[in-house]
């Protein structure tokens, strides 16, 4: 049976802004996106965002042996779950991805996801993901480009932040594509492109990574300033003993650095010295 155009489905939802829609038009690109998923028969699959199900029919059509597509707009659930192309492999909810609890969902299983992601929640989606690592091997997101190049960005490039350190902690990022406006409906103002992430456990155990992210905040507050001086308040707030604190700033050379000259790897070692824990093993 053929496949349904993808430019005619997108006609089938209006666009909303509240949800950040833009909905995916560019087979070749919906095609190329499930590729990197790597999708084998043990896979179960989340997709975050189905929209019109420019993904979800490609979900379908491999070899996955659960496609679960959550989407907190009733239209998209509603206009997926009638497509011919769907099977009993394929599980609609309608809910905020963020609400959901995936240990709940998953029973146990461990899960790959893909999404094309609504650019005002990008960020939170993206701690939402590294936040459910132990329940995801991979990943395979679109984002917008500039945001991509944060996710994937080195120490000491202008992009280099927060997320950057964050993603690094949980995950291996890599960027594949870019996508060009054009492939959407309505066509964003913005280029997008497509990471992927290969999940793995944090070092910090799951109590202390909301602090080691306040403390990363912290550190990026006022970028052009040195190190030991953009971390000065959140110090003075934790209550760290001064000792400690000179012994930290002279061992990694804080009076010296930019908070972006520092390695996500050296920002854990930095956090474990001043709140006296030890990392993982």
């Amino acid at each position: 049976m053929a496949l349904p155009s993808v430019r005619y489905m997108a006609k089938g939802i209006a666009p909303q802004r509240r949800f950040s829609q833009n909905f995916l038009t560019d087979v070749r690109v919906a095609q190329r996106i499930v590729s990197e998923l790597t999708i084998t028969p043990d896979d179960t699959v989340i997709e975050i965002g189905p929209g019109t199900g420019a993904l979800t029919k490609w979900l379908a059509a491999s070899p996955a042996k659960r496609i679960i597509a959550i989407d907190a707009d009733e239209r998209a659930i509603e206009h997926c779950s009638r497509q011919p192309w769907v099977t009993s492999r394929c599980l609609f909810i309608q809910a905020d991805v963020r609400q959901v609890n995936l240990a709940d969902l998953l029973s146990g299983e461990k899960a790959v996801l893909v999404g094309n992601l609504p650019y005002n929640i990008t960020s939170e989606l993206v701690f939402w993901i590294l936040d459910n690592q132990e329940y995801l091997t991979r990943a395979v997101i679109m984002v917008q480009l500039e945001v991509a190049r944060r996710l994937v960005a080195p120490e000491g490039s202008k992009e280099y932040g927060i997320l950057s350190v964050a993603v690094r902690q949980g995950a291996k990022p890599n960027l594949l594509f870019t996508v060009k406006p054009g492939s959407f409906f309505p066509a964003p103002s913005v280029q997008s492109a497509v990471v992927r992430f290969l999940l793995h456990p944090h070092p910090l155990p799951d109590s202390l990574i909301p602090g080691f992210r306040e403390f990363v905040r912290a550190a990026f507050s006022m970028r052009r300033k040195l190190a030991s001086n953009t971390l000065k308040h959140w110090l003075a707030i934790q209550n760290i003993k001064q000792d400690i604190q000179l012994d930290v700033i002279k061992e990694f050379k804080l009076s010296e650095r930019r908070p972006e000259t520092i390695s996500p790897a050296d920002y854990i070692k930095i956090f474990c010295r001043l709140v006296g824990v030890s990392l993982n093993t």
